[in-house]
């Protein structure tokens, strides 16, 4: 299953980059890239266990207590950067 998450995600990005509609489609990805990069690097600097992958999940999920407060806090500081103010 992650493989085929990860080809359909590859799928979507190589779209993006070659949309007429996107004014510069390669410097998006490669800032969608390096966001991902940047919340994989945050999500496992606040202790999550980043090696889990799509098909483990649930059972990862089940065998352990996760909580998602301290991930939450740091998007919504992420995301009131971006809010209009």
């Amino acid at each position: 299953m992650q493989a085929a998450l990860d080809a359909g995600n590859e799928d979507f990005l190589n779209a993006v980059a070659d949309n007429d509609a996107v004014a510069d489609g390669e410097a998006l990805v490669e800032a969608i890239r390096a966001g991902a990069e940047e919340w994989k690097s945050k999500v496992a600097d606040l202790g999550y266990d980043t090696s889990v992958d799509y098909d483990e999940l649930a059972a990862y999920l089940a065998a352990n207590e996760v909580d998602l407060a301290p991930f939450m806090e740091e998007f919504r500081e992420v995301a009131k950067a971006s809010r209009p103010s």
